[in-house]
């Protein structure tokens, strides 16, 4: 899965030979994610930030409303080009690194997966799940068998319907509450797991989130690993502080120091994408 060159993309560069293993050798989500840890053992890499968006039900999804002819492909094609383009501008602005950003739409189709064998694969990314070293293979094997167990169990009381979270079929309203189940139970198996997890600091709705039941799902997740949860705004830089911005004490300060021929903030003019936190939004 490795080359010697270093990417300048090395998660995207990643997920796209992952993309081609995995639908090749026929990987399980499980099996999947420990090459993705191997990978990253070998280029010392972290999730530090995941980069949640829709891919097939918002963005330009919502093309589809005026023009009933436009295939889901290009669909997928324009959330991904707009997903990546919003991350490269916030790896150019230093609000993410992307040695350490996991972006979910570079991991591409692969034939066998269903909705939920994606989603168990991304959990376990955002739950930073040991997957390499001495004894790993055995814990890989028991959470896994302890997460089927619980998922089995909610299957046998009613509370969880893999054919309804599987089947585009079924409206948004109805698989919603089968995705979130599914979502709980991961969490319970990882957060009661006594092995030592590196979960992801930072999630990052990229495009459309709100739209996408995968990304309301992984909003979801995030939150339950205690992570710190952004969208993406345009900020002007270059402006004179007021009360809205900082305390009044030192706006008085700084543009005291400002008549003196001094500076405290950097008056120059830019635009740049940054990171907002979500509840703000």
């Amino acid at each position: 899965m490795t080359s010697n060159r270093y990417p300048e993309r090395p998660f995207r560069h990643q997920l796209a030979e992952l993309t081609h293993l995995s639908t090749d050798d026929e990987l399980t989500p499980s099996e999947a994610y420990v090459k993705l840890r191997e990978a990253m053992a070998q280029l010392s890499l972290r999730t530090d930030t995941y980069a949640s968006s829709s891919i097939t039900s918002g963005g330009h999804a919502r093309r589809r409303v005026s023009d009933t002819g436009l295939p889901m492909s290009e669909v997928i094609e324009s959330n991904t080009r707009t997903a990546f383009q919003v991350c490269d501008g916030l790896f150019a602005s230093q609000q993410m690194d992307p040695a350490e950003t996991i972006e979910a739409v570079a991991l591409g189709y692969i034939p066998h997966w269903s909705q939920s064998d994606y989603m168990e694969f991304w959990l376990a990314t955002m739950a930073g799940l040991p997957a390499t070293g001495h004894g790993v293979s055995r814990a890989v094997d028991t959470f896994q068998a302890d997460f089927m167990a619980r998922r089995q169990q909610a299957i046998d009381n009613g509370r969880l319907d893999m054919d309804i979270y599987n089947s585009s079929a079924q409206a948004v309203e109805t698989r919603a509450s089968h995705y979130f189940v599914h979502a709980h139970l991961f969490a319970d198996a990882v957060l009661e797991s006594p092995t030592e997890i590196e979960p992801i600091r930072r999630l990052v709705g990229v495009v459309d989130p709100g739209m996408s039941l995968g990304a309301q799902t992984e909003k979801l997740f995030a939150s339950r690993m205690e992570a710190q949860l952004f969208r993406v705004a345009i900020a002007r830089t270059g402006l004179e502080p007021t009360e809205k911005s900082a305390p009044l004490q030192l706006v008085e300060d700084s543009q005291l120091i400002a008549r003196l021929g001094g500076s405290v903030f950097d008056l120059k003019p830019r635009e740049l994408m940054v990171l907002v936190p979500q509840d703000e939004q």
